[in-house]
């Protein structure tokens, strides 16, 4: 009997041991990798990117814009919440900045910008400064919109909407 409970006892051991760590899952934010943002820096414009419209939001929650700054470094941004249902229609989102060898030189959450605030990518914050900031977020004939800045350095691309 003892020899069974040792056994058993092995056996559970054996068992606890074995147990395989829990697998991480990335979100699709993190999934974007340097890599990718280096494979659309053709593809990005100093266009204007719709955020919502009069009737409902073009660029949704989880919606993943990169970026090159005004200073040079490649970016990726997700958006938090909705524009269109928050009454103060506020752009929140988190962001992650990289240098030239891919590794993260910046990264901040929760970056809440309000109608015709300029936001400084390089930094991660609201300027007052007019001309370097990488956009300026404002509202046109009732669409807000997210503008890049900076001289024509800065640009975006909508990577998954």
């Amino acid at each position: 009997m003892k020899k069974m409970l040792l056994i058993f006892g092995l056996a559970l051991v054996s068992l606890v041991a074995c147990k395989k760590d829990e697998p991480v899952v990335l979100s699709a934010f993190e999934k974007v990798s340097y890599a990718d943002i280096q494979a659309k820096v053709a593809s990005m414009t100093t266009g204007k990117i719709l955020v919502t419209t009069t009737i409902a939001d073009e660029l949704k929650p989880g919606a993943i814009v990169i970026y090159t700054t005004t200073g040079g470094s490649l970016g990726k941004l997700i958006l938090r919440q909705s524009v269109f249902n928050d009454k103060s229609h506020l752009f929140i989102f988190d962001m992650v900045n990289y240098d030239a060898t891919g590794k993260v030189v910046l990264s901040k959450s929760q970056i809440t910008v309000n109608n015709l605030e300029m936001v400084d990518l390089d930094l991660g914050e609201i300027t007052t400064t007019d001309g370097a900031q990488s956009f300026i977020y404002y509202i046109d004939a009732g669409e807000y919109l997210l503008s890049p800045d900076g001289l024509g350095v800065a640009k975006f691309y909508v990577y998954s909407n």
